[in-house]
């Protein structure tokens, strides 16, 4: 039988290449293809996820997930090297879109509730306006559905000189000036109450929550009046329209007072009228009965 292979000149193997050891032979190696083929799929399962409301936040994990094992693929893929890299960045594109479009679905979604009948947004953009106490149009003031109101008066009051927890301060509401209007142009002169009356409430603020306190207190407060209306609070130095939420700096254990004044119609505090106060980073808000 003919030897196909040369032989040396001491009879030992000479030039010839044994069977898969020819010049185009690689070695065995690591392709990369196995990570890609995972990255492809995770991506698919977000894109499939990303259309189911709220639980599309799915998207944005299978999102990192894929971009991980799509970058080792690339970065294992040496032998054959292009199936992997292809599925890889065809992954990293799915994942990506299905970012894209669950984040699209969600503000949607949330733009639509804002804007449907009945929703807070809604009721606050169709409500009647009434103007600032700077004479400019704004929102002061505006009416509150019945269905709101009778919620409002069912919740708890807390009584006047009692402190309550609001994150880690104790707030208690400490006096109520029903006419505070002098008060108010001792500050500015030309302050008038566009309405009839300022009212202005006093609350005591401490913090109770160790040794390191928030540098700000945020406090969101609103008043409503026997008409049914809800009022925002006016600037008690110059009794003119506050846009916003705020209140005195406070640090470690300090103590402080916070003044929140009303530009209202006269007789709109009575039994049913509440002041309500909102703090930023608690849920809840909290209801004094003037």
């Amino acid at each position: 039988m003919q030897n196909n292979y040369a032989r040396g000149p001491y009879g030992g193997a000479g030039h010839g290449y044994y069977p898969g050891t020819g010049p185009g032979f690689r070695p065995p190696g690591p392709t990369g293809k196995g990570l890609a083929i995972s990255a492809l799929s995770v991506a698919a399962s977000g894109l499939v996820s990303c259309w189911i409301l709220f639980l599309n936040v799915y998207a944005f994990v299978t999102c990192a997930v894929t971009i991980g094992l799509a970058i080792g693929a690339l970065l294992r893929a040496r032998v054959n090297p292009r199936p992997a890299r292809v599925m890889a960045v065809i992954s990293i594109g799915v994942a990506v879109l299905s970012v894209v479009l669950a984040w699209a679905v969600n503000s949607w979604a949330i733009n639509a509730w804002n804007n449907s009948p009945g929703s807070p947004q809604s009721l606050r953009e169709s409500a009647p306006r009434a103007d600032g106490p700077d004479g400019a149009p704004g929102a002061a003031t505006y009416l509150l559905p019945e269905d709101v109101l009778d919620q409002i008066l069912a919740q708890p009051v807390v009584p006047s000189g009692v402190g309550t927890q609001m994150g880690d301060y104790e707030v208690r509401l400490s006096e109520v000036d029903r006419d505070a209007a002098s008060t108010i142009q001792q500050r500015s002169p030309a302050a008038e109450p566009r309405e009839d009356v300022f009212v202005l409430f006093t609350f005591a603020l401490r913090y109770d929550g160790g040794i390191m306190g928030e540098r700000e207190f945020e406090l969101t407060p609103r008043l409503v009046a026997t008409d049914g209306l809800a009022y925002a609070p006016v600037d008690c130095s110059t009794g003119t329209s506050l846009g916003g939420s705020g209140g005195p700096a406070l640090y470690g254990e300090d103590s402080g007072d916070y003044e929140i004044c009303f530009d209202l119609p006269q007789g709109t505090l009575g039994e049913d009228s509440r002041v309500i106060l909102g703090m930023e980073g608690v849920a809840e808000e909290f209801y004094w009965q003037p």
